[in-house]
């Protein structure tokens, strides 16, 4: 099975569908932390009080892909999977001395599955039962980052959740003139919600390039979103004509209405990074929110799947050689990699569906400007064939740019 979509995960049936990664950029190749990340040139809309670190006459652009291929194992099926997924879109600058905004646009959770089984009716008789599902709900965030004192930050971001997310299912009766039963459940998502962050830099000495530490925490409030859905069911009936067999499709159920009940949960998170300026950075993280009183009505219903706490760890590392090595431009690539263990929202019989990933990548400096091109992979694993019903291993492939520029600010000489 090949297909090419936002993810084609089976685990993404379930709940709120397969929730997208937080981190951004250069993040993406260490391992994906970012609560304790504050750099000039980097957007960093999981922590808005990052956004306090662009400079005075600055402005940053950034957008990024990826790609991911996936082989998933089940206890009688392999299947590979090629996936591609818009990251995100995001613009910063500086309003005044203190102050910062960002705004952009990033995924929030994908939805795309399609599973078979076979059910036996009788001795001779059986039915071929397709689960599919399709979808992704996306967030646009407009945040501000103000400094409080010299070295705190407070950052705000407002989200608007907007997507469309379906579950589908069809029941194939292998007798000729049987009659086929379709499911269609659409929900259209929207609402609005808050996170929040604070940075503490810790200066490690007295001299402009010496070492520090930043120390970090978000704070991803409760929503309760609105939901639109339309539930059609109907059967299909097949009989002798004439002319051969003619289809008439008969509706059983047709519902049209609106809710405010996907309700998505507080979240915290704790970080920090120790940065030697323009040579390494050391980052750590733990991010945590909790599901179990999540109410499921826009996933895939089962008895075997619960939902609860998840919680992510993670480490990473960037190191450049010579940042302004004039002669060797490998010098001042920045290398980096990092290490993630991720506890997702849904367990399956009683087993937590954990993913285990490392990531690596460069940063590659464009001549004469602080702009970059980051390209990153992650290799990872999560699931179990045996516990959890599938695993996926996976290879996914960052590619994004950030563009910085200078707003307002008059050159002599052209």
């Amino acid at each position: 099975m090949a297909q090419n979509n936002n993810t084609s995960s089976p685990f993404s049936a379930f709940g709120f569908g397969e929730l997208s990664n937080k981190s951004t950029g250069r993040s993406n190749s260490m391992g994906g932390t970012s609560i304790g990340m504050r750099f000039r040139d980097q957007i960093n809309p999981a922590n808005p009080a990052s956004y306090t670190a662009r400079d005075s006459m600055s402005m940053v652009f950034e957008m990024g892909a990826s790609g991911k291929q996936t082989r998933f194992a089940s206890e009688n099926t392999v299947n590979n999977v090629n996936d591609s997924n818009f990251d995100y879109i995001a613009l910063s600058f500086r309003i005044k001395d203190g102050i910062a905004l960002a705004l952009g646009l990033q995924p929030f959770t994908n939805r795309g599955y399609e599973i078979s089984s076979t059910l036996k009716l009788g001795t001779s008789e059986e039915a071929t039962v397709l689960y599919s599902g399709d979808g992704s709900v996306s967030k646009f965030f407009f945040g501000t980052g103000v400094k409080l004192f010299k070295n705190l930050s407070l950052g705000v971001n407002a989200n608007y959740y907007f997507g469309t997310l379906t579950t589908n299912s069809s029941s194939d009766f292998k007798l000729p003139l049987s009659s086929d039963i379709f499911f269609e459940n659409t929900n259209r998502i929207r609402g609005l919600g808050v996170d929040a962050g604070l940075q503490y830099q810790m200066n490690l000495g007295n001299e402009p390039k010496s070492p520090y530490m930043v120390l970090g925490s978000t704070f991803k409030f409760g929503a309760n979103l609105k939901r639109d859905y339309d539930i059609l069911r109907y059967y299909t009936n097949h009989t002798v004509s004439g002319s051969g067999i003619t289809s008439t499709n008969d509706t059983i159920q047709n519902i049209s209405s609106t809710s405010k009940d996907v309700n998505l949960p507080f979240g915290v998170g704790i970080g920090a990074t120790y940065v030697i300026p323009d040579k390494l950075t050391l980052s750590a993280e733990f991010y945590t929110e909790n599901w179990s009183n999540y109410n499921d009505n826009v996933g895939y219903k089962s008895d075997n799947v619960k939902y609860g706490s998840r919680y992510m760890a993670a480490a990473g590392l960037e190191w450049i050689p010579e940042k302004y090595a004039l002669r060797n431009y490998f010098k001042r690539i920045s290398y980096r990699a990092g290490a993630r263990m991720e506890q997702d929202y849904i367990s399956i019989n009683g087993n937590n569906v954990n993913t285990y990933a490392v990531t690596a990548g460069i940063g590659l400096p464009i001549s004469r400007q602080r702009s970059t091109l980051n390209i990153g992979v992650e290799f990872g694993t999560k699931g179990s064939s045996t516990t959890t019903s599938y695993k996926q291993d996976y290879t996914k492939l960052y590619i994004s740019f950030a563009l910085h520029d200078y707003w307002f600010f008059k050159r002599k000489i052209d």
